[in-house]
């Protein structure tokens, strides 16, 4: 569960510094906080199927609901998938 929050400016800034940081001391890897990141986690993506469905033909062979549900059971505390489940996923 999320206990805390914190504001996108400060968010924002806390990125910024963490970049210019790991930029000045060319540190190779990438900062644990990124602008890209703020700007993603602050934003609500949704993605409608509709135009893949008419224009190509495409089906999902799961819905958004059992997605999400298979999602929420997933990230349950110890709880990984077996290999039956990742062999039958469909992006297997």
């Amino acid at each position: 569960p999320i206990t805390k929050r914190i504001n996108f400016r400060a968010a924002w800034f806390i990125a910024t510094f963490l970049e210019k940081t790991y930029t000045f001391f060319r540190i190779q890897s990438e900062p644990p906080l990124t602008r890209f990141m703020v700007a993603q986690l602050n934003t609500s993506h949704w993605y409608d199927p509709k135009a893949s469905q008419e224009e190509l033909g495409y089906h999902p062979k799961i819905t958004m609901d059992e997605g999400f549900q298979r999602l929420r059971e997933s990230l349950l505390p110890g709880r990984y998938p077996t290999i039956d489940e990742i062999k039958d996923s469909p992006s297997a």
